[in-house]
């Protein structure tokens, strides 16, 4: 783990000693390492170069979205009945961040399978915490079954909890 953090880290600081001079944005660098970091220990691979900026600022902007949607005041939360009829729309407005989020978790996922099926991994071995819980998903022999929708839930909220 501190391996880790300090490989992310010198990267960082890498980008920041070659853009010197140059305006750069400390805080969506920050926020790429530190998901960096998190991505790197679920699955074993991070988000990298300049579509890994890409990638992460457009998480941050989703999350920024959903965040300030979920801060806002609900009158369904008063009166649960008046729910299916999403007044003040923030149901609507939520759509497409969280579409956003789910997009970039299948494209991260999806990455890493694809790398993990060229690999030739066996699947006896556990190489990182997404190829643990494929492999529990696999086995099916749990009271409460495992989809790649838990898995898809269970990665976005550690995701997020390490970035936030």
């Amino acid at each position: 783990m501190y391996l880790l953090r300090r490989k992310e880290t010198r990267k960082a600081v890498d980008y920041l000693y070659v853009n010197a001079g140059e305006p750069v944005n400390i805080g969506e660098q920050m926020f790429l390492t530190v998901l960096n970091v998190v991505t790197k220990m679920l699955w074993g691979s991070s988000v990298v170069g300049d579509a890994g900026a890409n990638i992460g600022a457009e998480f941050k902007q989703a999350m920024s979205e959903i965040t300030e949607i979920l801060g806002l005041p609900n009158i369904s939360d008063f009166f649960p009945v008046l729910a299916p009829l999403d007044l003040q729309g923030l149901y609507t407005r939520i759509l497409k961040p969280v579409a956003k989020l789910n997009g970039i978790i299948d494209n991260m996922i999806d990455q890493r399978l694809k790398v993990a099926n060229g690999s030739g991994e066996s699947s006896g071995e556990v190489k990182d915490f997404l190829q643990f819980l494929i492999q529990l998903k696999e086995k099916n022999d749990s009271k409460t079954p495992l989809t790649m929708d838990h898995i898809k839930a269970l990665l976005l909220d550690m995701v997020i909890g390490g970035t936030r």
